[in-house]
Parts: C-alpha cells; sequence; structure tokens
C-alpha cells in the first residue's frame, strides 16, 4: 500500500512542473490527496477499539516537505496517542477532631508584666469574675470565670498562655465566681469555684482547684463515704472550708487531708 502511495506521489510530482498557478493547483491536489490517504489508511489498518482499549502501532507515513522546485515525500513515523482511561479514585480523609476548650485558638497579647496582661486579658474575654495571682515556688497563674465558662492561664515571659484544659469538670451548672484562697495549707493560693447546680431547682455547688508540687488538679470531698468533686455549698471565710447539707440546712466543717490529697466532711 505505501509503495503505490510513494509511486502515485512521484508521478503526479513529475507532471506538474515549477511554480506556475497550474504547478501550484497540482501540487495543493496532491498534497490534500495524501493527507486523506493516510487518514484512510490509519483509521483502517492501525486503530482497533476492543471493549474500550486502543492498541498503539508505530506506523510509517509519507510527509510531504516543499523545498525549492520539488516536493518530495519524506518517511516519518507516527504514534498515535492512548486516549486515558477514565479512573475512579477513592479518598478518604482524616480530620482532626475539634478541642473541647479554646485554648489552641486563643491568643494572648504581648505585655510587660502579668498586671498589665491581666488587664489585657479581661478587655478581650470580658469575665464576670477573676483570681489573685499565684506565686511563690511555682509559676504564676490567674484564673477566669466567663459567662459560660471558667478559664486558667500561665504567666510565660511576656504574655499569658492558656491552660484551660485542665479545668475539665462533669456535672455542674454556669460557673458564678472563684475566690483565692489557701484550703491544702501549703503556701500557695488554690481556687474554689461556685457554680449553678445543673438540677433546675438544686443547691449551688462548690469545687477546690488546687496545685501540689507545683500540679494543678481538682480535690474530692468525701461525705458519709460518698466521694464527689463537687460539695453543696462549699464556701471558704476567713480561717476554714464549710459545706451546708442542703437536706438539714446545717454547716459542717470540711478539713483536708494531706495523705490522701482529699478533703473530708466533719459531721
Amino acid at each position: 500500500m505505501f509503495d503505490f502511495v510513494k509511486a502515485f506521489w512521484e508521478k503526479v510530482s513529475s507532471s506538474g512542473g515549477g511554480f506556475t498557478p497550474k504547478g501550484i493547483a497540482v501540487r495543493l491536489g496532491i498534497s490534500v490527496a495524501a493527507s486523506l490517504i493516510a487518514s484512510i489508511m490509519y483509521a483502517t489498518f492501525i486503530r482497533s477499539d476492543d471493549a474500550n482499549t486502543q492498541s498503539v502501532t508505530e506506523v510509517t507515513v509519507l510527509v510531504p516537505m516543499t523545498s525549492g522546485d520539488s516536493t518530495p515525500l519524506i518517511p516519518a513515523t507516527a504514534t498515535p496517542t492512548t486516549p486515558a482511561t477514565s479512573t475512579t479514585l477513592i479518598v478518604t480523609t482524616t480530620i482532626a477532631p475539634n478541642k473541647t476548650t479554646a485554648a489552641a485558638e486563643f491568643v494572648s497579647p504581648i505585655a510587660s508584666n502579668p498586671k498589665d496582661g491581666l488587664y489585657l486579658l479581661n478587655d478581650i474575654l470580658k469575665p464576670k469574675d477573676w483570681s489573685k495571682f499565684t506565686g511563690g515556688t511555682c509559676p504564676v497563674f490567674v484564673s477566669l470565670v466567663l459567662a459560660d465558662s471558667i478559664r486558667l492561664f500561665k504567666w510565660s515571659t511576656d504574655r499569658w498562655i492558656d491552660y484551660s484544659d485542665l479545668l475539665t469538670i462533669a456535672n455542674v451548672g454556669t460557673p458564678l465566681r472563684v475566690k483565692s484562697v489557701d484550703v491544702t495549707n501549703d503556701g500557695n493560693i488554690d481556687y474554689l469555684y461556685e457554680f449553678e447546680n445543673p438540677v433546675v431547682g438544686g443547691p449551688k455547688l462548690g469545687a477546690v482547684f488546687a496545685q501540689k508540687e507545683c500540679s494543678w488538679h481538682w480535690i474530692d470531698v468525701e461525705d458519709q463515704g460518698s466521694v464527689s468533686r463537687t460539695t453543696p455549698y462549699l464556701n471558704h471565710d476567713s480561717s476554714y472550708l464549710s459545706m451546708v447539707d442542703p437536706n438539714t440546712g446545717q454547716p459542717f466543717i470540711v478539713n483536708y487531708n494531706q495523705l490522701i490529697d482529699r478533703f473530708e466532711v466533719v459531721r
């Protein structure tokens, strides 16, 4: 088939001369005819569609290359392009879980000292109550009571760092206030929080968040064999910690047992 095309090209090329109008028309017709023949050959002998699969076959075609007065046929290798195969890619995306506190989202403004830093902090968070600074041999902390949460911050050179994740506590209602008192008698300030009861009409609840060897934690209260993190009407006056029995209205002293790191209601 290719010998036939080549012979046909050489014959008709020798019959149309030079760059006369007739010669140009002949050459143009020859080029169109050659291209058409090559296309038919490719469609007939090369391309094969079988179950959406195409074979790739290298073929040699004759390409007209015009130079001077002659138009020789130059052999060229053409490789049909295999169309891209449609593929469905299943991608599994893992999304990091959201934190339960805003510790990672809040950035404290820079300040020259804890007091100025607290002023800036209060201006942003608008707390309804806040604690005194802790001190002594442990790092400086401060706690804020917001409209619906309690927050804990540690001073670090030039800003407050959010440590509120440590304040997670269950079975309490809206926070009301915080007292800065040393209820464990170790010379460091502890925090006594007051909460609304999650049960409508229930007594207000108190809970103590304290440091032991500079490590913050909630301290449980034992009352008549029952241990709880919160205690009804837990309060601290100038000298001691106490609670009020919601059933009788009678107050009781609450002592700290250093050996087991727990408060005990003295009845």
